[in-house]
């Protein structure tokens, strides 16, 4: 149960990671600077800081403390309630440390709502594994998530957009074939965003509670050590033979 536990937490870290870090590529390719990815830790170590624990502990409530605590093994056991609290607390600690990211704990919250109870079946049976939904999950969270974000200096742009199409109109024209193309890709990358973005959050949110578990699974050491073994009858038998051959010599 151990190593179950650390290697969820390690495979939640890593595709956080690597969805953050296509999330940074999309912005450098559009802006034209070149942003260097986070690095994916070697050591096998959570993203999720001590001091970041903190703070998520710090804003749940007495009772969803005492929930996590009474199923430091399975998560599984916790009521809804209690992991919709950790997903904002966890989303609040996170979003403090990112505070561009465009899915606060208030839009994640209100795209969960939206969506349909099958979807949200989906999204909780698989954080750590998005090919696994459907494709009208997906489709699903893209319009939900359309609705809901911000449409940041969209109007300045197509202002922008208009004004270069009736200056280099002969050159629009000379390269169509081109530009149909560019903006076909653009339109995937954009379609696509949203939900590595979305996945991400879930992913950190379900990653939280994993390591919290993973936390108090540790501090209970000594009785795990002690069950293991037990269970290790060969093993011990033959030490303790070995030790009382080692005494009567």
């Amino acid at each position: 149960m151990n190593l179950r536990l650390l290697s969820l937490v390690v495979l939640l870290s890593l595709l956080s990671v690597f969805a953050r870090a296509d999330e940074l590529d999309d912005a450098a390719f559009h802006d034209g600077i070149d942003i260097e990815p986070e690095a994916v830790p070697q050591d096998g170590r959570p993203q999720i800081t001590q001091e970041m624990f903190e703070q998520m502990l710090s804003q749940l409530s007495p009772v969803c403390r005492e929930a996590i605590e009474a199923n430091p093994n399975d998560p599984s056991q916790v009521s809804d309630e209690c992991k919709a609290e950790i997903q904002g607390a966890m989303g609040k600690v996170m979003a403090a440390g990112n505070p561009n990211d465009p899915i606060t704990p208030e839009i994640f919250a209100k795209m969960m709502e939206k969506l349909p109870a099958n979807c949200r079946a989906e999204i909780e049976a698989n954080p750590t594994d998005a090919s696994k939904l459907s494709e009208d999950c997906k489709f699903k969270i893209q319009k939900a998530l359309s609705k809901l974000l911000p449409k940041d200096a969209k109007p300045s742009k197509a202002k922008t957009a208009s004004k270069a199409d009736d200056d280099e109109a002969p050159k629009k024209k000379s390269k169509g074939g081109k530009a149909k193309r560019g903006k076909k890709s653009k339109d995937n990358s954009e379609k696509t965003r949203p939900l590595l973005i979305v996945l991400a959050f879930v992913v950190t949110a379900f990653a939280g509670l994993s390591a919290y578990a993973y936390t108090l699974y540790q501090k209970q050491g000594p009785v795990v050590k002690a069950t293991a073994k037990k269970l290790s009858k060969k093993k011990l038998e033959k030490t303790l033979r070995k030790e009382r051959a080692a005494a009567a010599m």
